[in-house]
């Protein structure tokens, strides 16, 4: 694995959540049926951070819903192991870094999970108070990573 794609794997390895606080019921743990494309994104884009070009994706943006109580700031579960944490804004507002210990009940949260396989990073991250699953795939590109085509959002 060439150094970049380690720099990049370790801290991408470890789970990270964000989460916030959201209001309403939580979502069913039972087993979902199959998965339908809900909305795809049409454009290939750049970031220093995968992370942030996913979640800022305009795919993502119906199901953020920042009018809802608790929604904002998005607080992101560090895992202690892990140094990536890049300081950006979402929903208007810095998101905020938390300990898992932090995290609440009962919040709305995003389960990032990425696989690296010949060279490409594939990462999706997972939002179950809305019932989705976004992905993406992203290649090294001078100082940053590359999307590789469109954020897909699946319905689970």
């Amino acid at each position: 694995m060439s150094a970049r794609l380690h720099r990049i794997a370790r801290p991408l390895s470890l789970a990270l959540v964000l989460t916030s606080a959201c209001g309403g019921s939580p979502q069913s743990d039972a087993p979902a049926g199959p998965t339908l494309p809900a909305t795809t994104s049409s454009t290939t884009a750049s970031s220093d951070s995968p992370l942030v070009d996913l979640v800022r994706s305009d795919a993502l943006r119906p199901y953020w819903h920042a009018s809802l109580p608790g929604r904002v700031p998005v607080r992101i579960v560090a895992n202690p192991n892990s140094t990536d944490r890049p300081a950006f804004t979402l929903l208007g507002a810095p998101v905020v870094w938390i300990t898992p210990e932090q995290a609440e009940p009962g919040s709305a949260f995003l389960v990032v999970d990425f696989q690296l396989v010949d060279g490409l990073l594939n990462l999706s991250v997972r939002y179950p108070v809305e019932g989705i699953r976004a992905s993406a795939v992203y290649v090294p590109s001078g100082d940053g990573w590359e999307r590789t085509g469109p954020v897909r959002v699946v319905e689970e």
